[in-house]
């Protein structure tokens, strides 16, 4: 169902962007985007302003408010409601989204003592710009911070 939603939000964006009619969309996948590079850099996840573990063996990610000069992402649940704070356990995930370019999952693979694996997808539509769908996928290993 989920990937059925996933399917859905990106046609959506890719019509809003739509090319000329008979023009090719390319699907491109790599191993790298600025986001992936940023995460790796900072060892926070976009959009998450804090990550931390949970009583029950989960993970609680909280959402970041909008400030000037940032892209406004939105945190929506495995529902695809939006929300401020996820609780997430080994395998589930939540999105951050724009509605437009940037769609970024964040799969919890693992949590060991104070280790948290994620699993991110990038997906970002460039078809408005007279590009293609970029998407860029990498597991991290994080600790829980608070900014």
């Amino acid at each position: 169902m989920r990937l059925v939603i996933i399917i859905a939000m990106l046609l959506l964006m890719i019509c809003s962007g739509c090319p000329k009619d008979g023009a090719v969309i390319t699907v491109t996948e790599t191993e790298s985007s600025e986001l992936i590079e940023e995460i790796e850099r900072s060892g926070q996840l976009r959009g998450v302003r804090e990550v931390r573990l949970d009583n029950d063996a989960s993970v609680v990610l909280v959402d970041s408010k909008p400030t000037v000069n940032v892209v406004n992402l939105i945190m929506l649940d495995a529902s695809n409601n939006r929300v401020d704070t996820v609780n997430l356990k080994v395998g589930q995930a939540c999105m951050m989204t724009d509605f437009r370019h940037m769609f970024i999952t964040y799969k919890l693979l693992d949590i060991k003592e104070d280790q948290l694996t994620f699993q991110v997808t990038d997906k970002f539509n460039a078809v408005s710009f007279g590009d293609g769908i970029t998407i860029a996928q990498k597991t991290f290993t994080i600790s829980p911070y608070k900014k």
